[in-house]
């Protein structure tokens, strides 16, 4: 009897399916080309990038550009692995939510054809996502009840914030490099307004991360009322 009270059931074990493995392979393989690709660009090869590029002239910018995007390959490479083995499970969840909030946030102006677009519309498309994000910053500040699914505000923080941040951040970086020709390259003021992208977009997903703490530290007391 009294070694039933006190022994613990175990957990079962940790089973790695059929889906998972070949998820994770495929997404190891995907990230092969690209990876080569830049690697080359890097190394100075010109293979893949037409004549008359401003990639060809991108000097030392470009390849700490490359650089950068080498190592958000490799993000996703240890995402695969954290995600399907393991040992994963016994890694912060920040490591994870961080790179995947980034590459969303890289993504969805791809998405949205955002790339071809003027500058007027583009900025047109991130004013639209900053006021996505600041409804579902409201939403969950002000939730009542449970008519509207916490997942709702949480997608609307999680698009908007991610995209506004990581895409501005991006032109950020990438506007030193610029166009070959002067009069093609970002003004001072787009400069500006991609850096204040970048920081409105971390302040609103920090003051979220800090109100989602803050509820899951607060104790549930509404099952001890009368």
């Amino acid at each position: 009897m009294t070694a039933n009270r006190t022994s613990a059931p175990y957990p079962p074990p940790y089973r790695i399916g059929r889906v998972r493995t070949v998820a994770r392979v495929l997404a190891i393989v995907s990230c092969v080309p690209y990876v080569g690709l830049k690697a080359a660009w890097m190394a100075g090869s010109r293979v893949g990038i037409p004549d008359g590029s401003p990639l060809l002239d991108g000097g030392a910018l470009l390849v700490v550009g490359n650089g950068v995007t080498v190592l958000m390959d490799a993000c996703v490479v240890v995402l695969a692995l954290l995600l399907t083995r393991p040992w994963g499970l016994r890694v912060p969840a920040w490591l994870l939510v961080v790179p995947m909030w980034v590459a969303s946030g890289l993504l969805l102006p791809v998405m949205t054809a955002e790339r071809t677009s003027d500058f007027s519309v583009a900025e047109a498309v991130n004013a639209l996502f900053v006021g996505v994000s600041v409804a579902g910053a409201l939403l969950l500040a002000f939730r009542r009840g449970g008519r509207l699914p916490l997942g709702v505000p949480l997608v609307l923080v999680w698009a908007g914030s991610a995209q506004v941040a990581c895409w501005g951040g991006w032109l950020s970086l990438a506007a030193p490099v610029g166009a070959g020709d002067v009069a093609e390259r970002p003004t001072t003021a787009m400069v500006l307004i991609y850096a204040v992208q970048l920081l409105v977009g971390t302040l609103i997903a920090l003051a979220v991360a800090h109100l989602l703490a803050e509820r899951a530290a607060t104790p549930n007391t509404s099952g001890t009322r009368a």
